[in-house]
């Protein structure tokens, strides 16, 4: 089941871009359907000044700014900014809001290497094919670590799937050595 959400705030004139996906923004709506979509994509560097300012001055919503300016000052977590931004408006529900937050208290209960493979399938899904394999390659430099066969086979298939886009042999040289 789907449903049609209409944006009733306001568009703005220029849009902001994650520089990581190349994703531009216009409006409220979008940018919660971005970082819910997206949160490992997230990182608290680029919940920045610029983002703050642009939702001030594009999305007229000054008061979310300035709460976010205040957040970041703190020590706090990206996602605490990032349902900070959430709870603004009403484009996710409050039980759709309490999802997110769940789902984030699972990804921080995940290995380094399980968190780092979840951002390299999201580069991969984005197209990001460069970016993906170098997270793969992290992942496989420290592969005496994993001791799950099943998840290591899926690091070397999607590191394989980002190497055919720009030609590099390594998974595959890697694959043979670990057989």
């Amino acid at each position: 089941m789907s449903k049609i959400i209409l944006c009733t705030r306001k568009e703005a004139s220029h849009p902001f871009i994650f520089l990581n996906t190349k994703v531009e923004i216009n409006t409220y709506e979008e940018l919660c359907f971005y970082i819910y979509n997206n949160t490992v994509l997230i990182s608290k560097s680029s919940l920045s000044e610029k983002l703050f300012d642009w939702i001030r001055d594009e999305l007229d919503m000054p008061e979310l700014a300035a709460k976010l300016v205040a957040l970041s000052n703190k020590a706090t977590f990206a996602q605490d900014l990032l349902v900070e931004i959430l709870n603004a408006g009403d484009y996710y529900t409050p039980d759709e809001i309490a999802t997110y937050v769940e789902a984030w208290q699972k990804y921080r209960r995940l290995t380094s290497s399980q968190r780092k493979k979840l951002k390299a399938d999201s580069y991969l899904g984005y197209r990001r094919y460069i970016k993906a394999a170098s997270i793969y390659d992290e992942i496989l430099d420290n592969q005496q670590d994993i001791t799950d066969k099943v998840f290591l086979g899926n690091v070397y298939h999607n590191r394989g799937g980002s190497s055919q886009q720009h030609g590099c042999g390594r998974c595959k040289k890697l694959f043979h050595e670990s057989v």
